[in-house]
């Protein structure tokens, strides 16, 4: 964004004032906009004065001084939560080898579609606390658009670029995204943005909680993306679990099933939980940021199918084992960030259990992967139930109980 922004530095009490009304706004957006605000809490404010606006590493919410001075108080909101979505959609991780600057482009429209979107949705008084600065990128023609839709857009048609609310209907990339290519923004890509999907969903409960219809629509559909199982896992883990409910029987098995690959036990409309399950998810390099998130939203979408009452052990694998790690429901399950990157191996995971085993200690394993790996051999299970969950149709395992997700 062209911006005719000082170079000289403020006074103390200046730079203070200046971070106390970062601060308010973050106040006023869990007032007015709790999703918002929830989420803008996620990032530590740091003055930097080397930055010709403001920017995020997905970790930090840098800010010149001023910058955010020249701003209003409901334009200084806006940049407030620009910046935290940014993270939160995983533009920073995103990129791939597209165009830097079509890239820079596309993420900002994405961006203020959301915020056009859902502040145009609210009442005039919380309307009134976010205002676009002049400048900004934006243009109607991108309603509903994720950034990797607007990159194509843009770069089909160069008249599409730059638009926005500024002279002439100009605009510009508001903030700084150099940090974005930087090796240390993108070391651990996968954990950041597992790390961001569970404070959108943790976010989204919250600002639910306050007040109906708190959550963007466009938000609400990723959320939902993020946290909808592709498998019935009722069906799935009955196959070799008995799970610990109360006025069930296995005798006659549920009728309803009686041609399907899976048996269910008559749950008899009670509720059920299941306990000592271990999730493995193959986290080796031939495992893609977006097919290791699919692996966690089958795993938080088995614990809502089970009404929260499933837990067990998170488990990743490569060519070596990481955990286990305990959980009792989501929240524990999305602040676990996953580990490995080298090659792949069954055997360790036989080989982790097997070191730690105690009788009946664990009721099954459920192994998340691409099936890119040599077999193990049936023994390695010590009769403990596998179930394979293999991410395409190439690969089958030749024994224990297996099923197949889309990517």
């Amino acid at each position: 964004m062209a911006q005719n922004i000082m170079d000289s530095k403020l006074s103390k009490s200046e730079e203070q004032e200046i971070y106390d009304s970062l601060v308010r706004s973050r106040i006023q957006m869990l007032m007015h906009f709790p999703f918002f605000g929830i989420l803008c809490l996620s990032l530590k404010l740091i003055q930097e004065y080397g930055v010709p606006t403001a920017a995020t590493d997905g970790n930090s919410f840098f800010y010149n001084p001023n910058f955010i001075k020249s701003l209003s108080e409901s334009e200084r909101n806006w940049i407030v939560v620009h910046e935290v979505l940014h993270p939160a959609l995983k533009h920073i991780w995103r990129k791939g080898e597209r165009n830097h600057n079509l890239w820079n482009q596309a993420c900002d429209y994405a961006i203020h579609d959301i915020m056009v979107q859902f502040t145009e949705g609210t009442s005039y008084n919380d309307r009134d606390k976010l205002k676009m600065p002049k400048g900004c990128l934006y243009s109607k023609e991108f309603k509903d658009m994720s950034a990797e839709q607007i990159y194509e857009e843009l770069e089909k048609n160069p008249k599409m670029r730059l638009l926005g609310n500024g002279q002439n209907g100009e605009g510009d990339v508001i903030d700084d995204h150099s940090m974005w290519g930087s090796q240390g923004t993108q070391n651990n890509s996968q954990a950041k943005q597992v790390d961001w999907e569970g404070k959108l969903i943790s976010a989204a409960k919250s600002a639910e909680g306050k007040c109906a219809g708190n959550v963007p629509g466009f938000l609400q559909r990723l959320i939902g993306k993020i946290t909808k199982p592709q498998k019935d896992w009722r069906v799935l883990l009955a196959e070799f679990v008995q799970p610990t409910i109360d006025d069930y029987s296995f005798n006659p098995p549920d009728r309803r099933f009686q041609d399907s690959d899976f048996m269910l036990p008559d749950f008899n409309d009670t509720s059920e939980s299941v306990e000592n399950i271990e999730f493995w998810i193959d986290t080796s390099g031939s495992m893609q940021d977006r097919e290791i998130s699919v692996c966690y939203s089958e795993l938080v979408g088995a614990i809502n199918q089970f009404n929260g009452n499933l837990s067990g052990r998170l488990c990743f694998f490569d060519f070596h084992a990481y955990g286990p790690y305990e959980f009792e429901g989501i929240d524990d399950v999305l602040k676990i960030k996953p580990e490995g990157g080298g090659g792949t191996s069954f055997n360790v995971i036989f080989d982790d259990i097997g070191k730690r085993q105690t009788k009946d200690d664990i009721a099954g394993i459920v192994i998340l992967t691409d099936g890119y790996a040599s077999w193990p051999n049936e023994k390695a299970a010590n009769g403990i139930p596998v179930l394979w969950i293999i991410n395409n149709e190439n690969q089958k395992p030749p024994w224990g109980l297996h099923t197949t997700i889309n990517i």
